[in-house]
């Protein structure tokens, strides 16, 4: 699990989970980037890396002409 301020270390989907005001979520972060501080949690939002391969499959499907960005699974998450 990461927190905000903290660098990302890999290109991903991560969870993102907030303190109360907000339903968890997914977020792609790109490595070497720093995770986010919440607006309105600040440093409470805490952020966990999901299967990579999820990552991979959606490039693939976005990368793929057979398949509308509406329709994909990338674009839903």
């Amino acid at each position: 699990m990461f927190r905000p301020g903290e660098v990302i270390p890999q290109t991903a989907p991560y969870l993102i989970r907030h303190f109360k005001h907000r339903p968890e979520h997914v977020l792609t972060a790109v490595v070497g980037g720093v995770f986010p501080e919440c607006r309105q949690c600040k440093l409470a939002a805490r952020f966990t890396l999901l299967d990579p391969t999820v990552f991979r499959a959606h490039a693939a499907i976005e990368s793929d002409p057979d398949f509308a960005p509406q329709n994909s699974f990338a674009a839903k998450v």
